[in-house]
C-alpha cells in the first residue's frame, strides 16, 4: 500500500512574470529545479525545489494554452501538450526552440483513438491535458482530460502511437464518494522507482 504524507507548500504565483496559473510540474534532469507552464501566458519557467521563480532559464512558449510539461533524461528536451489543438511539443531545455510539432491526430496508428477525441468539439477543454516522460520505455505518454479520459503511448521522436489505455470505472478509476461524472485527468507522472504513474483529478480532489 502506498501512503501520501504531506510536507510543504509554496506559493508561486507571480503576477509580473506572467505565472499566474501553473499548469503543469516536471523535476529537471539534475533533479534540482522543477519546470512548469503557464496556461493562460505563453511562457515555460523554472522554479527552484522551494517554488522560488528563477531568472534562467525561462522563455517564450510557441502558444498559449499549454498544458503539462515533462523533459527527458539528459536534460535536453522538454515536451508539452497544447490543449484545444491537441498538439505535442518539443523543445530545446535551453532556449525554448520548437524541434517538434505534431497533432495527435497526424501520429501514424492514430486511427484507433481518433474517434475517442470527437467529443471535444463540444468542450474545448477535454483535450491533452498531462505530459510524463517514462524511462523505462524511452516514450511519452500523455493524457486526455475527459470525455473520455484516456492515457496515450507516444515515441520520442512524435512520430507514432504506441498504444492507449481508456481511464473509467473498468480500470478503476471512480470516485469512492458517489459523485457521477466527477472523475477528470488534470496531471500526470512517471515514478520511474515503482515503475507506475501518478495521475491527479481536479475534480474528484484525489490521486
Amino acid at each position: 500500500m502506498i501512503s501520501l504524507t504531506y510536507l510543504d507548500r509554496f506559493d508561486v504565483k507571480d503576477e509580473a512574470a506572467e505565472l499566474v496559473e501553473p499548469s503543469g510540474l516536471a523535476l529537471d534532469s539534475a533533479g534540482r529545479g522543477l519546470w512548469t507552464v503557464c496556461d493562460t501566458s505563453d511562457r515555460i519557467f523554472n522554479l527552484s525545489l522551494k517554488g522560488k521563480l528563477r531568472e534562467t532559464p525561462r522563455f517564450k512558449a510557441p502558444k498559449k494554452g499549454l498544458e503539462g510539461i515533462a523533459c527527458d533524461p539528459e536534460g535536453a528536451h522538454l515536451y508539452t501538450n497544447r490543449e484545444t489543438s491537441n498538439e505535442i511539443y518539443t523543445l530545446r531545455a535551453d532556449d525554448g526552440h520548437v524541434v517538434a510539432r505534431r497533432a495527435i491526430g497526424e501520429l501514424e496508428s492514430s486511427g484507433e483513438i481518433s474517434r475517442l477525441f470527437k467529443d471535444q468539439k463540444k468542450d474545448k477543454n477535454k483535450g491533452l491535458e498531462g505530459i510524463a516522460w517514462n524511462r523505462h520505455r524511452g516514450s511519452l505518454f500523455v493524457l486526455k482530460e475527459g470525455a473520455p479520459g484516456l492515457i496515450v503511448e507516444v515515441d520520442a521522436a512524435l512520430t507514432q502511437v504506441r498504444g492507449h489505455a481508456l481511464l473509467d470505472h473498468r480500470n478503476g478509476f471512480v470516485d469512492p464518494t458517489g459523485r457521477a461524472g466527477k472523475v477528470d485527468y488534470s496531471g500526470l507522472c512517471y515514478d520511474f522507482t515503482r515503475a507506475l504513474f501518478w495521475i491527479v483529478s481536479d475534480q474528484a480532489r484525489r490521486v
